[in-house]
């Protein structure tokens, strides 16, 4: 029986924690939106000067409302991409463990395992998060790149905007998948948390379970308030989906405690 490999890898996979379950505070999005605050002001200053590029300083706090959305991007979806690599190495190797407890004890009760399989392909959505944040930036480079290089064409100017806004719309595109995430992500963790439970139990170890922490999330409903608002509800969209998410990990730690308790005493 493989069960102490088993448990070793599993061991390895909670110690990971302290490096992949980065919490996300709000204040972190204040300090970029301040930052965004300070910067726009002075651009705008700077359009006041008699002889300023008018076009460039616009350009210039476009893109620095640009640069504030991936940055958020970027902390969420780096989060996501983290946090979801070692859950799917845990979930295998709870699966393998699971399996070998069944083999050991002659258990054919195939669907609990079957039940953990499923989550563990329906988590294994996202692989491709530095290929995203390339796409995302690109367009908002390559319009920068083409606006220093003729700041004096206006088709220089238009085609820059255009490539801002594409990179824009990537982003939000980008946001709104990461916002969504914490309570998808969790209604599978719970179907997992609920299957590896029942089987331990089979084998007569108990365990204690995740339990939910994120409410109902109506993504129409938060969709339509947003566009309604001009954004404002959107922004406390953002703030909940990173509450969701800490959350989400503090449960999940005090399950994965659970059971690494109950692995030594098994």
């Amino acid at each position: 029986m493989e069960s102490k490999d088993h448990i070793v890898k599993i061991v390895r996979d909670v110690d990971r924690r302290n490096s992949t379950d980065i919490r996300i505070y709000p204040g972190m999005v204040l300090i970029v939106l301040l930052v965004f605050i300070c910067v726009s002001v002075y651009q705008m200053v700077q359009l006041s000067i008699d002889g300023a590029d008018s076009r460039l300083q616009s350009a210039g706090v476009f893109l620095t409302g640009i640069g504030v959305v991936i940055s958020i991007m970027y902390l969420l979806v780096s989060r996501r991409y983290n946090h979801e690599d070692r859950d799917l190495a845990l979930m295998k190797d709870l699966l393998d463990y699971t399996r070998d407890l069944f083999d050991h004890y002659g258990i054919r009760e195939y669907h609990y395992t079957n039940s953990m399989r499923s989550c563990i392909k329906a988590e294994s959505g996202l692989r491709t998060f530095r290929l995203r944040f390339i796409v995302s930036v690109a367009p908002a480079a390559i319009g920068l790149i083409i606006l220093l290089f003729n700041s004096t064409s206006e088709t220089a100017f238009i085609v820059t905007c255009c490539l801002f806004a594409v990179s824009l719309v990537i982003n939000i595109v980008l946001l709104l998948q990461c916002i969504t995430y914490p309570r998808a992500h969790e209604k599978e963790f719970v179907t997992f948390s609920d299957a590896y439970v029942d089987a331990m139990a089979r084998c007569g170890v108990r365990i204690r379970g995740y339990e939910p922490v994120i409410g109902y999330r109506p993504f129409w409903v938060f969709f339509v308030l947003s566009v309604v608002t001009l954004g404002t509800f959107f922004a406390y969209w953002v703030y909940r989906s990173m509450v969701d998410m800490n959350r989400h990990i503090e449960e999940q730690w005090v399950f994965e405690n659970a059971v690494i308790e109950a692995l030594k005493e098994f």
